[in-house]
């Protein structure tokens, strides 16, 4: 049996080289791999992406359909969206969901007044996001 042993000072063995470098890349290649999972579970949050009524916008009818639309599915069993009345007062809202995304609902009877949808949703990572869009209505 064969040992071979390094002497160099200035240069290192190849074996120490060749470990060093695959050293490098596992390392390199953990910290992608952790990266990726971290950016996936932040991406899995729910978030507002379009919503109408739009957010301070002024609506010149009765009758308002509400679509809350999100990027990623949202369990609408578990998600609750609530009509603000001008009194403060609150309104359950029963919402639909045509897409694992998106949220709709039809509201009517409404009057001139500052309204809010205050929204609170699960999405599928199981993380509960809220939030609210004011809108005016004059008729």
């Amino acid at each position: 049996m064969r040992i071979r042993k390094c002497h160099a000072v200035a240069v290192s063995c190849p074996s120490t080289r060749a470990r060093a470098l695959v050293l490098r890349r596992s390392f390199t290649k953990l910290g992608f791999l952790a990266l990726l999972v971290y950016s996936t579970l932040a991406y899995a949050h729910a978030i507002l992406v379009r919503a109408v009524p739009l957010a301070n916008s002024t609506v010149a009818a009765n009758s308002v359909t509400i679509r809350l639309q999100f990027n990623v599915r949202v369990d609408p069993k578990r998600s609750r969206v609530a009509l603000v009345m001008p009194d403060k007062s609150q309104k359950l809202l029963s919402m639909s969901q045509s897409e694992p995304d998106l949220l709709e609902s039809q509201i009517t009877g409404l009057t001139n007044g500052e309204y809010s949808i205050r929204w609170q949703v699960l999405a599928f990572d199981g993380h509960i996001t809220q939030g609210e869009i004011p809108f005016k209505v004059a008729i």
